[in-house]
């Protein structure tokens, strides 16, 4: 790697390799998390990046990436979108099942305002502070997409850990979640921004 920091697609590829490598051994050879070994990865790069890249070559790597992030993200999206769809299309999926996901989407925006509040004056306090509109946004705008769905897909796609009924309502609460959320939260976050 030292020899071709300045080489874009030789260091990409590297990453590229190296990533799909430290995956695989993690699940398959040791028997764990492939995820926790990709971050332990990503930590030790993150160190050397500056030392061992060139400037050029982590712009391009870095637009490469967010790119793959584009992708992946995409694909999840439309891998969930389709599955719901056709749930709706199969009439599985009841009116009841529609005010339960309205009712759990405001309950979780009131459990992040809540969880969050709890620890309201330990965060003004530590770190880099926060003051009252960065917890109204921070409780607002919260996490939400592409990593719940990945795992309701898993579960969607598992035979034996959950009754067919169960894995079908996972699917459409986590994609009804999603929906809602890009829907009203993404298109009045700048209000309140302002």
């Amino acid at each position: 790697m030292k020899y071709a920091k300045s080489d874009n697609v030789i260091v990409i590829n590297i990453i590229v390799v190296s990533s799909f490598l430290v995956f695989y051994l993690g699940e398959v050879t040791f028997q764990a998390s492939g995820f926790l070994a990709l971050t332990v990865l990503g930590l030790k790069l993150s160190k050397l990046e500056h030392t061992i890249i060139s400037h050029e070559t982590y712009l391009s790597l870095k637009t490469f990436l967010q790119y793959m992030e584009f992708v992946c993200e995409t694909i999840i999206f439309l891998s969930v979108g389709l599955f719901v769809g056709d749930e709706f299309t199969h009439k599985q999926i009841t009116i009841r099942d529609i005010i339960n996901l309205v009712i759990f989407f405001i309950l979780m925006i009131a459990t992040r305002y809540i969880s969050i509040g709890l620890f309201y004056p330990a965060l003004k306090r530590l770190g880099y502070g926060i003051n009252l509109k960065q917890y109204t946004l921070l409780s607002y705008s919260a996490l939400r997409g592409s990593h719940g769905l990945l795992l309701a897909l898993a579960i969607g796609h598992s035979s034996s850990a959950f009754s067919e009924k169960t894995r079908e309502l996972i699917m459409f609460f986590m994609g009804g979640i999603s929906i809602l959320s890009l829907t009203f939260q993404g298109t009045t976050i700048t209000k309140l921004v302002n």
